[in-house]
């Protein structure tokens, strides 16, 4: 952030301060607005990328880089969600999945209770990974604040620059700074760079490439560009910085990417198979349909669902038995016995 500085202690006089600071203005030329927690160009690249489609949706992908991948799961329903990762880590295959109720972590299969000052360590492994498949979702996050930087020159193209800040306390790297581009006609966010303190610290530069979009939603990869040291800062990032000073790391790539709505009932299940199998295996019980004496099927039988809290009408379903009515059944017995049980949970494992 660019600060007027003063040179003198001497007190202005009271009758001028508006002719002062006008013509503080006229010498130091334009500086640059302070940090606001809302854009204009930052909402417009929120609708541009997906705007209403993240706040309704049930997304997995693979995250992969040099590193290896990781599989991403991203549930969120206004102000509830479901952050699921799980991938391998120096030999250590971490399962996370964090909600709006909960944290679970998981380890090598096995359950584990994080101490509460471990908390949001784990909490953070699972955003450093959904955070920047979904950019620039979250930029519109209450902890974050941001900086209109204006316009910035990368070869033939000016590109809108906002430096991005975030709450003290609001995470265990809320220490860190960021910088986004984005092009000033469609807000579509072109690249974007951030640096950090932790460990022996660095800068890293990321280009994005291979832009698609999947169920209404903008996804790309991203060209990973950096170097180390606890000295460097988003603020020195220029074109001639980036081009003299910093080294291609990796490219990370989303792979595998799969939106759906959330009134597919796969989102009310902790896998994508999970109710499929559940479906499939009422299915493989379901007796055979009886045949009649013309050789034609008759109207099958209804298969053995579980005993219901109330009463049903026995009236059978006419028609064929198939895997999509199966799926719907399953997932009214599993939303019943999550209400029965008043947690408020509609997500069972």
């Amino acid at each position: 952030m660019i600060q007027a500085q003063t040179t003198s202690r001497r007190r202005l006089p009271t009758a001028a301060p508006a002719l002062a600071l006008a013509a503080l203005a006229l010498v130091a030329g334009p500086v640059a607005s302070q940090p606001l927690e809302r854009l204009p160009i930052v909402d417009q690249a929120i609708a541009f990328h997906g705007g209403e489609r993240y706040r309704s949706t049930d997304v997995e992908l693979d995250l992969c880089s040099k590193s290896g991948c990781y599989q991403v799961r991203s549930r969120i329903d206004r102000d509830r969600f479901v952050y699921q990762v799980e991938g391998t880590v120096r030999g250590e295959h971490r399962h996370v999945r964090w909600t709006q109720d909960a944290l679970e972590v998981r380890i090598d299969g096995k359950t584990i209770e994080p101490a509460p000052e471990d908390a949001q360590r784990w909490r953070d492994w699972v955003m450093e990974r959904i955070y920047f498949a979904f950019l620039p979702y979250r930029l519109n996050d209450p902890s974050v604040f941001k900086q209109d930087q204006d316009l910035e020159q990368w070869g033939d193209r000016a590109l809108r620059r906002v430096k991005v800040t975030f709450a003290p306390g609001s995470s265990t790297d809320a220490d860190d700074e960021y910088a986004f581009w984005f092009d000033p006609e469609t807000a579509r966010l072109e690249q974007f760079a951030y640096s950090y303190q932790r460990n022996e610290g660095g800068l890293r530069f990321r280009r994005l490439v291979n832009y698609r979009r999947v169920g209404g939603i903008l996804f790309f990869d991203q060209e990973n560009l950096g170097v180390n040291g606890r000295e460097y800062r988003v603020d020195q990032i220029t074109p001639e910085f980036v081009d003299e000073t910093l080294r291609s790391i990796s490219r990370v790539r989303l792979e595998n990417i799969t939106v759906r709505d959330l009134d597919d009932v796969a989102w009310f299940f902790p896998s994508r198979s999970a109710a499929i199998a559940e479906a499939e295996h009422v299915l493989s019980a379901t007796p055979a349909p009886a045949t009649a004496r013309n050789g034609s099927p008759s109207s099958p039988r209804s298969p053995t669902w579980p005993a219901r809290p109330r009463k049903r009408s026995s009236r059978r379903r006419r028609g064929d038995v198939d895997l999509k009515s199966c799926q719907r059944r399953v997932f009214a017995l599993h939303f019943r016995r999550a209400s029965s049980r008043n947690d408020g949970r509609a997500f069972s494992d």
